[in-house]
């Protein structure tokens, strides 16, 4: 990584770092999900960042929805 990005990351590192100690000192560290509740989970989250617009939207009710990747994966939104 160029010292720049690295410069601007580091925030964001250190913020993981924290999470990431604070979350082995928790009683959930040895849960186990079985892998229809993890499916689901990522389901979910595909289904929300999909629905997300791609550009600016308009507060004019005149103007077409804004364009989405459900749209343009399945040509509706879902």
């Amino acid at each position: 990584m160029s010292s720049n990005l690295t410069h601007h990351m580091l925030p964001i590192l250190e913020e993981h770092g924290r999470e990431k100690s604070n979350l082995s000192r928790t009683p959930y560290k040895d849960l186990i999900l079985p892998e229809e509740v993890l499916r689901t989970v990522l389901i979910e989250v595909e289904g929300i960042m999909n629905s997300k617009p791609l550009g600016y939207v308009s507060s004019d009710i005149s103007d077409p929805d804004p364009i989405t990747p459900n749209l343009l994966l399945y040509g509706n939104e879902l």
